[in-house]
């Protein structure tokens, strides 16, 4: 599956760079979302999160139903979460904690 392919990525190089690309990452996710909702206004789009839709999805897609404006509809997935705890955007908010967990990883 997709999901199992995911677990695969990975990424080489020095850590500082690694960590670099990701704050870039960050910021440019910041750029998008600031220029939706300057183009569109607060209610003009919806946020998704994967975290979200894994813990409920249901819940999450009655959301996007009825930004829609459409019937709601049972929904169902066989996907998988692999990874626990906070969501991944929040991860990225506390840099020197990924910094030094990748850095006592395996990986450094």
């Amino acid at each position: 599956t997709q999901a199992t392919g995911l677990r695969s990525i990975q990424l080489e190089g020095d850590v500082e760079d690694i960590l670099t690309y990701l704050d870039q990452k960050t910021d440019e996710d910041n750029d998008v979302e600031n220029l939706l909702t300057a183009e569109f206004g607060d209610d003009g789009y919806l946020k998704i999160y994967y975290e979200d839709l894994n813990n409920d999805k249901q819940g999450e897609m009655n959301r996007v139903f009825d930004f829609l404006g459409v019937e709601h509809e049972v929904v169902g997935s066989d996907l998988v979460k692999i990874h626990e705890g906070k969501h991944a955007r929040e991860y990225f908010k506390e840099k020197e904690i990924v910094r030094n967990a990748v850095r006592d990883s395996k990986y450094a």
